[in-house]
């Protein structure tokens, strides 16, 4: 009964469950989450969501969309807007055992009922843990197979929406359990768009977070849904994949949380090819390689690394934050991989084209300098000339926990994303609440004395 267990778990979990460590973490999460949302609501997918949802949105507001134009609507659609921005720029969080965006599948539905119900910043932040917690747990539980095919930040992110929204609603375990229900029968995503550089990773994740709501507000009212969602002969699990670890669901449930081990993205791209941009960054620097100069760059990489990024050809700038070749070059000739680093003018730019044909791939688990392996470690070998050799080994890309991101990093991320989005006034306002998220009584009015000008009064 691994759902049940995990259902129990969620309702049960309290504020002094959570330990200092893990409270500083549910902050650079949420201040993280709002920089990728705040930034990627300008860009092309967010738009054209806007666009489509004109005249859809539901006169009753009770939850914000956040973006350079906020405003306030369902929480459906709030949660369903704001799932799909935070992915938009690709720089939002990571866990790596899980192989999931925990934030983009977690934060806009349990922010959307925390401003529906009236939360508090203590109510948020277990909700979120909780919901980090079984979306990471449903991942690691059809790994690897499931990856394959299936976008894990999607179908388990499901989970973790209906999980976080469900314990704002304060659901009772049964209600819990068919929460979980019709989360799994919702749970999709597929692979395909990485052929294409397409639009529907953000989507994914968007629908994520409709999804898992719709099913937490279902439950709320009696709706009934699969009790054995997970472990079931036709429930998720062996759905998604031939040899479900079922055992990973529950597998030292309590002993700690999920969301200590998640990773931040310094990089406006894909998680995967980090270690190679932080190698060839530092060979850059260390050296002075004059890039001109290089004669060859080889990189070794995990396998699923070269499954989910080798691409030599992108043709569209979301290709490009899925190409070895394009993320490595650029960084070594701008000396930075951000949102400025992925435009059509740079993706064909004859000098990039000209570095991406020097960069060759290759598939191995590297042991870095202590021994150990890991599904990041990354080395980087560059040749001069000159015949001169460079390389390097990342065991852990910036952002990791064993090489993280302090709140005064995050910060300069946060700034760099949305100083062109809103005022330096209200950044500061953006990084208190985040900074004091535990101290809010109630979170939606707290956002909106932020966000929403007096004079505003608008939806899309």
């Amino acid at each position: 009964m691994e759902t049940k267990t995990l259902a129990q778990f969620v309702v049960n979990l309290t504020y002094e469950d959570i330990g200092q460590e893990t409270l500083e973490m549910v902050k650079l999460c949420v201040l993280d989450w709002f920089a990728c949302c705040i930034r990627g609501s300008v860009e092309k997918p967010s738009q054209i969501l806007q666009e489509v949802l004109q005249e859809e949105v539901s006169a009753e507001r009770q939850s914000m969309v956040f973006g350079a134009q906020p405003y306030h609507t369902s929480a459906l659609f709030a949660a369903l807007s704001n799932g799909l921005y935070s992915h938009a720029l690709d720089m939002d969080d990571v866990h790596k055992a899980s192989y999931t965006h925990l934030g983009v599948g977690v934060i806009p539905a349990a922010l959307a009922v925390a401003e529906k119900v009236g939360a508090s910043g203590r109510e948020l932040i277990v909700a979120i843990v909780a919901g980090y917690e079984i979306m990471a747990r449903v991942a690691e539980s059809v790994l690897p197979d499931s990856y394959t095919y299936w976008h894990l930040t999607s179908t388990a992110g499901t989970f973790g929406a209906a999980v976080a929204a469900g314990k704002l609603f304060k659901l009772n375990v049964q209600q819990m359990i068919y929460a979980m229900g019709s989360a799994g029968s919702q749970a999709a995503g597929l692979f395909e768009f990485l052929r294409d550089g397409a639009n529907s990773k953000t989507l994914h994740a968007g629908k994520a977070n409709f999804n898992g709501l719709l099913s937490a507000m279902l439950s709320q009212k009696g709706f009934t849904a699969a009790e054995k969602i997970l472990e079931g002969d036709k429930g998720f699990c062996k759905a998604m994949t031939p040899t479900p670890r079922i055992e990973m669901l529950t597998k030292g449930l309590g002993e700690g949380f999920e969301i200590d081990a998640n990773s931040f993205k310094p990089y406006a791209c894909c998680r995967w090819v980090h270690g190679a941009i932080g190698g060839a960054l530092e060979l850059k620097a260390k050296h002075e390689i004059a890039v001109n100069q290089i004669k060859s760059v080889q990189l070794k990489v995990h396998p699923t690394a070269i499954e989910v990024t080798d691409n030599s050809d992108p043709r569209t700038i979301y290709g490009c934050k899925f190409s070895l070749q394009y993320c490595v070059a650029i960084a070594l000739l701008e000396s930075r991989a951000g949102v400025d680093q992925f435009t059509e003018e740079l993706m064909n730019n004859a000098e990039v084209r000209g570095l991406m044909a020097l960069v060759t791939t290759q598939a191995e688990t590297i042991v870095d300098a202590e021994g150990k392996t890991g599904v990041n470690n990354t080395e980087v070998i560059i040749e001069m000339q000159d015949g001169v050799m460079y390389s390097t080994i990342i065991p852990y890309p910036l952002g990791d926990p064993e090489n993280p991101m302090s709140f005064a990093d995050m910060e300069e991320k946060f700034r760099s994303l949305v100083e062109s989005v809103y005022t330096e006034d209200t950044m500061k306002q953006i990084l208190q609440f985040c900074e004091n998220l535990e101290t809010w009584d109630n979170i939606g009015s707290r956002l909106a004395a932020l966000l929403i000008p007096q004079s505003v009064d608008s939806c899309v």
